[in-house]
Parts: structure tokens; C-alpha cells; sequence
């Protein structure tokens, strides 16, 4: 797995930067950074916070289907949480791996379709009916983040959006407090037991890949 920690002096690109935390903590270890968000609030919010820490640094406007940089610009792109929510993720992906440098590397964040998946087609899906009324993927959007469009993907699914790319490596991790949660802390014991069960029923898949060098 590529490691962002190692990014110093690194052209580091950030797809769907929110408020720019991610952001800032990458410009503070070295790297020469680059963000995007389809929200102009959350840009310009980004781009301040860069200024109040009086860190370097570059945020846009765009979309990540179609980015606004050449071919080959940066070392690392990354995107944490942000892909599963555009309407056409393969094409986004193929736009990162245009954009990265041969040799270069991604680190990307997708909901997984674990626990969380099953249980709202049987809990909502199934025995509530709602299937009938609305695709998955709405179903998704209303009941596990309550977000215009959300996408969940089985790891073979994954490989295949980043197929372009060499030395693709998938982990399925649960984050955010579970252990925490008065109900689901049970689920993390299990997890931390068994940890095939993660991979099979964790909520996010990691997932790191290379763009190949050209020989």
C-alpha cells in the first residue's frame, strides 16, 4: 500500500477535499498540494484554513469526472469517501490515473458493501418494501448516509473500477467510533477476534494502486 506520509516534496492532489483536513495535514508533511471540490464552500473554506496555518497550497472548483489538470501531473492522488458519491466512478477513477505520473500512486476510499449493505436490503429493502419504490442505490443515499447519491462495492467490483492500474491492493476496515457505539461495539470484539469477518462485513474499503511505468 503506497504510504501518504511519504509525500514530501511530492505533487499531491486531493479529489473531493471538504473542509481540507486531509489537505492541511499534507501540506505540513512536505507535499506539494493540489485540491479540488465540486462544492464552492467547501473550496473556499479549504483554501482558508490553508492560510491560516500559512501553508502552501491550491484549491479549485471542479468536478472529479472531468479534472482540470494535464496528463501525468502529480505523484499521488487521493480521495477519501468522495468517488462513491459522483454519478459515474469508473470515469473519475480513469481521470485520476490520467493525471497521475508514471510510477505514481493512488490512495482511494470507497464504501464497501458489508454488514451495512445487507441490512438495509433486508431490514428496509425486503421486509419494509422499499425496493419496490426505490433503486439501491437511493435506498442506500436514504438510509446509511442520507446523501443525494451513494455507491457500495463488493472488492471484486473495486478491482475492477482500478483495473487500469498495477499493484492494486484492496483492506477492508471498519473506522468512526464503532467500537464506541452502544449497539455495534459488540460487532467490533467480533472483528477484532476474527478478522476475516472485517473483510467480509467491514464498511470501507481501502484501496491503493500504482500507475505502471512505461518500459
Amino acid at each position: 500500500m503506497i504510504s501518504i506520509l511519504e509525500c514530501t516534496g511530492q505533487y499531491l492532489l486531493e479529489v473531493g477535499c471538504g473542509l481540507g483536513t486531509d489537505l492541511r495535514q499534507f501540506a505540513r508533511l512536505g507535499a506539494k498540494v493540489v485540491a479540488i471540490d465540486l462544492s464552492k464552500s467547501n473550496a473556499l473554506i479549504s483554501k482558508r484554513g490553508l492560510e491560516v496555518y500559512e501553508l502552501e497550497g491550491e484549491v479549485l472548483v471542479a468536478d472529479a469526472e472531468n479534472l482540470p489538470f494535464r496528463d501525468s501531473s502529480f505523484n499521488i492522488v487521493y480521495s477519501f469517501g468522495v468517488l462513491h458519491h459522483t454519478p459515474n466512478t469508473q470515469r473519475a477513477i480513469n481521470e485520476i490515473y490520467r493525471t497521475l505520473k508514471q510510477g505514481g500512486g493512488t490512495l482511494t476510499m470507497l464504501y464497501h458493501k458489508g454488514l451495512a449493505y445487507y441490512w438495509i436490503i433486508l431490514r428496509h429493502g425486503i421486509l419494509s418494501l422499499e425496493l419496490l419504490q426505490l433503486p439501491m442505490e437511493k435506498l442506500i443515499s436514504k438510509r446509511y448516509d442520507h446523501t443525494p447519491l451513494s455507491k457500495m462495492y463488493t472488492r471484486r467490483q473495486a478491482k475492477r473500477l482500478f483495473r487500469q492500474f498495477s499493484q492494486v491492493k484492496l483492506e477492508c476496515l471498519n473506522f468512526g467510533g464503532i467500537q464506541e457505539h452502544p449497539q455495534l461495539k459488540k460487532l467490533w470484539k467480533l472483528y477484532t477476534i476474527s478478522p476475516i469477518l472485517e473483510k467480509m462485513l467491514g464498511s470501507f474499503l481501502i484501496i491503493s494502486a500504482k500507475k505502471e511505468l512505461q518500459k
